[in-house]
């Protein structure tokens, strides 16, 4: 009896184990799917899952980036005061951004029988005088200049305005200065020149060019330029046009210049009333280098290391051979348009400035 119960314990034990080598059958034999639930997760599928998601965010947020509307930054001329609001020219902004550490670059051109200087300072360009409409647009064209802030109009004389109407209709100015010393057209006894002059101020009103009418007094500094006029006085004399041509004193920093071209010796004691800080390194000379009885009281006073006398070949008797001797004399260096050719001056504010002939290079 014994051992029949010890017989039967042992099949029990023997028919409730597996054994090795059927587990592993049934291992080899069991679905793919159901291996892969059983297994642990592998660390490059969840490298794998991980980049899925991260590529899912950076596409969402692509996707966000671009249905929003894009921020623009602030206009600087939003609330900028426009110029034509008066006559003056201290008042209004010129629609340019200020550099005032840019250098200063004065070009006296060779316009023949015309006056014409170009002011470069910064994104401000300013041309005084229009004489010679061929080479100032020649000049400007080789310079690419397509824009002027500024055209100065210093008198009603044709090497002062014989090009202006033509400069209007190829370049694009902002204002124009004039001296407001022309009577309106409706009057007969106008001289041609006064007619021609009035006539290129309502050309430039009808084209909707805001026009400024600067006196002895005025000022206005652009990109660090200060821009002085010493003439015409608040009483025009409305007789030879010289007297009441506009006269303008250019300063940066360290440095200055006289455009004193335009007008004659008569009023230089009156320009000497108007700023008692003439003395200038730099300045343009009275009408062509003229010839007068008596020496330059302003020169006299303060002599300039250099006089530019803008003179074309065909001006029998200019420069007068007097007006030379007695600047060099004065041991003033003289450029002559006529000879030099377009004179360039150059000045950063600071360090010397430098004067030469367009496209040379020679120091003062």
């Amino acid at each position: 009896m014994r051992s029949a119960l010890v017989l039967l314990a042992i099949l029990i034990i023997l028919l409730g184990c597996s054994m090795p080598w059927e587990q592993k059958k049934a291992v080899q034999e069991a679905p793919a799917a159901e291996v892969e639930k059983q297994a642990p997760p592998r660390q490059e599928n969840a490298s794998q899952e991980n980049q899925t998601v991260a590529e899912t965010v950076v596409k969402k947020n692509k996707t966000s980036a671009a249905s929003r509307p894009v921020e623009l930054p602030p206009d600087p001329f939003a609330s900028f005061i426009p110029r034509n609001i008066s006559d003056r020219i201290a008042d209004g902004q010129f629609r340019i951004y200020d550099m005032p550490g840019a250098p200063l670059n004065i070009y006296v051109i060779d316009a023949g029988e015309g006056d014409a200087v170009l002011v470069i300072k910064g994104n401000f360009y300013m041309l005084v005088d229009a004489g010679n409409a061929e080479k100032i647009l020649s000049f400007l064209e080789k310079m690419q200049i397509k824009n002027l802030n500024v055209l100065v109009i210093t008198r009603n004389a044709p090497e002062a305005i014989n090009g202006a109407a033509e400069v209007l209709e190829r370049i694009e100015v902002g204002e124009i200065w004039e001296n407001n010393a022309t009577p309106g057209r409706n009057l007969v006894s106008l001289t041609a020149e006064e007619d021609r002059y009035a006539e290129i101020i309502e050309k430039a009103k009808d084209m909707g060019i805001a026009i400024k009418r600067p006196q002895a007094g005025d000022s206005i500094v652009v990109s660090g330029m200060e821009i002085k006029v010493l003439n015409p006085q608040a009483t025009r004399f409305k007789g030879n046009p010289d007297v009441d041509a506009i006269v303008l004193k250019l300063s940066f920093n360290n440095f200055c210049m006289l455009l004193l071209h335009p007008t004659v010796q008569d009023i230089e004691s009156i320009l000497m009333g108007a700023d008692s800080e003439l003395g200038c390194p730099v300045i343009t000379y009275f009408k062509h280098g003229e010839g007068r009885p008596l020496p330059s009281l302003l020169v006299e006073r303060y002599p300039p290391e250099h006089a530019i006398i803008s003179v074309g070949k065909e001006m029998s008797g200019l420069p007068s051979p007097t007006t030379i001797e007695r600047l060099l004399m004065k041991k003033i260096k003289v450029w002559r348009t006529d000879v030099d050719g377009t004179i360039r001056i150059y000045s950063d504010g600071y360090m010397p400035y430098e004067i030469m002939q367009f496209g040379n290079r020679t120091s003062n």
